[in-house]
Order: C-alpha cells, then structure tokens, then sequence
C-alpha cells in the first residue's frame, strides 16, 4: 500500500490494528462486530486515515521505525496473541500461510 493509496475499493485502508482502538474493542483482533462500528477509527468503512494518533509508542518502536531492519516485507500477523509472536511475510502467499498459523491459536 503507497502513502495516500489503499488497498481497496473507495480509497479503504482495512487495517484491524487501527479498527481494534474502536472504543469497545481490546485485544488482538477485531470483532464483525468493531469491523462495522461507525467509529471514526475504523478504516474498515471510512477511507482515508483516522482523526489522530492510535497509540503512544515506546522508545524500542520508535527506535524501529528510525532504523527499521533491512528486508522485504510487506506484511505482518500476530500469529501467536498469547506468546507475543509476531512474524512478517513479503509475499501475499506467506501473508496468508500466516493467517492460516494465526487461526490455529484461536
């Protein structure tokens, strides 16, 4: 996804990290439920990015996003919500080999 461009139809950016600060949703992923909220913070249905900041990051994200890691990802799942595990994927096919994973822990 390019800066100012999106995925989808009608300029939507869906992204569950972003729908998941809908008001009534906590944890990992969001429900069908948050997916169809009217929030002002879901991309799911509003195009273009959210009113303001979504979260306060701490120095190692900072850190990160000063001198990210060198490769060719274009992707990340949580694949393990319990342990913390994270994994990135460059390809939409490892993209989805990691959904596949992430459905295993629930």
């Amino acid at each position: 996804m390019k800066v100012g461009g999106a995925p989808g139809a009608g300029g939507l950016a869906p992204l569950t990290r972003v729908a998941s600060y809908v008001p009534t949703a906590f944890g990992v992923g969001a429900s069908t439920k948050d997916l169809q909220s009217t929030s002002r913070y879901n991309t799911y249905v509003r195009p273009g990015l959210p009113p303001g900041p979504i979260g306060n990051p701490g120095a190692d994200a900072i850190e990160a996003a000063l001198r990210p890691a060198t490769g060719p990802w274009l992707f990340f799942v949580v694949t393990d919500p319990e342990k913390g595990v994270t994994k990135f994927a460059a390809s939409e096919r490892e993209f989805f080999k990691l959904v596949r994973e992430r459905k295993k822990h629930g």
